[in-house]
This record gives C-alpha cells, structure tokens and sequence, in this order.
C-alpha cells in the first residue's frame, strides 16, 4: 500500500512540475506582451494622430476602450458614420431597406449588441423602425419606417 502512495505522489509531483514549467511559459509570453503593448501606449501618446490611422488600419470596430483605456462617447465611434442611430440608418439603406435581423446589423456596422438594441428598442429612435417576423420565426426583422424622410439623430 505504501508503494502505490510513493507512486502516486510521485506522479503529482511530476504533473505539478511540468504544470509550473508550462505556466512560467505562458508568464514569460503575457510578460512579452504587455512589454509590447507598453511601448505602443507609449508611440501613440506621444502622437495621438498615430491612434486614429492605427485604428482605420485595423479597422477597428469600436468595442473595445479608446486610446489610454478612455471609452469612446457612446453616441459615435470617431471616423465610422456618425451616431450608432445613424450607423444603423445608413446600412439599412444600403440595402434597400429589406427588412434585416440584429445580428446582421451587428456584423455590419461592428456596434455592439446592445448598441443596436438601444437603437431599436428605445427612445427617440424606436419610432424610426418597425419590426417584421417572417413565418416560422420569432427573431424580428427591423426596417425604417420613413427610409425617404431620413431623420438625423
């Protein structure tokens, strides 16, 4: 009995030593990272222009936290359209209006789910939408109401 112990335990210490080993890996990579993202923090704070062409090059969906960790205002995203409202607008236009789902939006327009949702759902835009449901299906399709009258939001 005292056997399969020794054994036992020497198979935990073994797993425990190969975990450390892979775990001070993975350490030394983060650590290289965050060396990397410091140095780019860096370059863009001492030129800010450089952000927005980093951005428009990466193209940036807007999801994530602005330059120096600030969050973008929550009613545009610099560069990409105007208002989430109007990001909106304008895909659905450039489909003819065809009814679309949410998460087709969402793709389209690299907003946020909720985005859309505040969008669609509540005021002062709700009323520039109605929603459709295709038979056999519950997930609304949302148009412009007035796809002529356009509205600026």
């Amino acid at each position: 009995m005292m056997e399969n112990y020794s054994t036992l335990d020497e198979v935990a210490v073994a797993a425990r030593d190969l975990l450390e080993s892979e775990i001070g890996k993975i350490a030394a990579e983060l650590e290289s990272e965050v060396a990397d993202l410091r140095r780019l923090q860096q370059l863009i704070q001492k030129n800010p222009a450089m952000a927005e062409r980093l951005r428009t090059a990466l193209g940036s969906s807007g999801k994530s936290s602005g330059v120096n960790g600030r969050r973008e205002s929550a009613g545009t995203r610099p560069g990409v359209g105007g208002t989430h409202f109007q990001q909106v607008r304008d895909f659905l236009l450039s489909k003819n209006n065809e009814p679309q789902s949410a998460p087709v939006m969402i793709a389209a327009t690299g907003l946020t789910r909720t985005q859309v949702s505040t969008v669609l759902y509540k005021k002062p835009y709700k009323d520039e939408f109605e929603s459709l449901r295709k038979e056999g299906s519950n997930r609304p399709l949302w148009r412009l109401k007035n796809p002529e009258g356009r509205v600026a939001h």
